[in-house]
């Protein structure tokens, strides 16, 4: 299947090309089997997130009589930037593909209408993993003091033994060196993140949407959210409740607002029906290494400012919305799998839904289907 039958969606800056639900099994036979041949391991941010913890503390302290030095960079236009060309060759002299999976590849990343790799195509990830192989291989033994390398799809993050501020701009010269035979280069247009961690030095840097730093006690690791995803779920409460100001205001539309405010705060567990495989996501899954309680203070206040300046909510549905509110060392979770028939069937009329039946289905993942339709779209 071509590209062009896929959906283009544009957010922001950035093109995706969602396929049909064919389209998508098809894609991700071909993400299986990118992965099992060339033995890949997909990034898992919440490994690489601990993993970066162990680096630079013991026992959750911070060193205080040595330093390392940290660089964050990424690279500019990644995935339009991807010289198909000279991946595809790649693949071939691998010769570790069959021909179907090669055939799908060529029609997706040969296309006139898409520069690069198109976004959203579930193996277009691992096809830029495949084609950074020798880039990774090369950037760890380039530099002998390296104690932490991450790169996550664009993302880089070095960290050094020692301080080698006064190095950076060599450092930085020599990982654009590398990237040069891909026709990749470095956001200069981006600042650079660059600090000193340990032996007294304040810090701060951000990676993978937490903001690091020392700020809470010099000699211990502050794990917070990045002021700009802090800044991305405040607008996405605001549209929830501006969805609500403009609706009809009654008790399914109630419904609608706190189903959605739930599952974007807490720990949301559902399932994806394409891998078939649970899917978790919400805030308190995606930033569940933070020690700091400041970004869940604000959203409390978010929340707490809209019940207040709307005189329209009920003192039951007040109540209800305060039960989100995030509570120190709490973790809410809701899992739409283990829930009973009783309680799902409440829930859709809650939001005036009627369950719906096929043969030979489950109807509770008919149901949770139906609840996620009615909820976001």
């Amino acid at each position: 299947m071509k590209i062009s039958q896929y959906k283009k969606v544009t957010v922001g800056s950035r093109t995706f090309y969602i396929g049909s639900i064919h389209q998508k099994k098809i894609d991700n036979d071909i993400h299986k089997l990118i992965k099992s041949r060339y033995q890949k391991v997909n990034k898992n941010r919440n490994y690489i997130i601990d993993s970066l913890i162990n680096h630079i503390t013991f026992n959750s302290k911070l060193p205080e009589k040595y330093c390392y030095t940290v660089i964050k960079i990424d690279i500019k236009n990644f995935f339009e930037s991807i010289n198909t060309h000279k991946l595809y060759k790649r693949i071939v002299r691998s010769n570790i593909l069959n021909e179907a999976a090669m055939e799908k590849i060529k029609q997706v990343v040969f296309s006139k209408k898409v520069k690069g790799l198109p976004q959203g195509v579930s193996f277009s990830s691992l096809l830029a993993e495949v084609y950074l192989e020798d880039f990774d291989y090369n950037l760890k033994i380039a530099f002998d003091e390296i104690l932490f390398y991450s790169r996550y799809v664009d993302d880089i993050l070095l960290i050094f033994n020692g301080n080698h501020l006064n190095q950076v701009e060599n450092i930085v010269d020599c990982i654009e060196h590398l990237l040069k035979p891909l026709n990749l280069t470095l956001n200069r247009d981006k600042k650079l993140e660059k600090c000193l961690i340990g032996a007294g030095n304040t810090f701060e840097f951000s990676y993978l949407g937490y903001e690091f730093s020392n700020k809470m006690s010099p000699k211990l690791l502050t794990i917070s959210v990045a002021e700009n995803k802090i800044k991305k779920y405040k607008v996405h409460i605001e549209d929830i409740f501006n969805k609500f100001h403009f609706s009809n205001r009654n008790d399914s539309d109630f419904y609608k607002l706190y189903y959605s405010l739930r599952n974007l705060l807490w720990i949301t567990i559902t399932k994806d029906f394409i891998k078939d495989k649970d899917l978790i996501y919400g805030f308190s899954y995606n930033y569940k290494r933070i020690n700091s309680f400041e970004a869940k203070a604000e959203f409390n206040a978010k929340l707490k400012y809209h019940i207040h300046r709307n005189n329209y909510f009920t003192r039951k549905q007040k109540t209800q919305i305060y039960s989100l509110f995030f509570k120190e060392s709490v973790n809410y979770k809701f899992n739409y799998n283990k829930i009973s028939r009783k309680r799902m069937l409440l829930m859709m009329n809650q939001l005036n839904i009627t369950p719906k039946y096929a043969p030979g289905k489950n109807p509770k993942n008919i149901w949770i289907g139906q609840i996620f339709k009615e909820l976001y779209t």
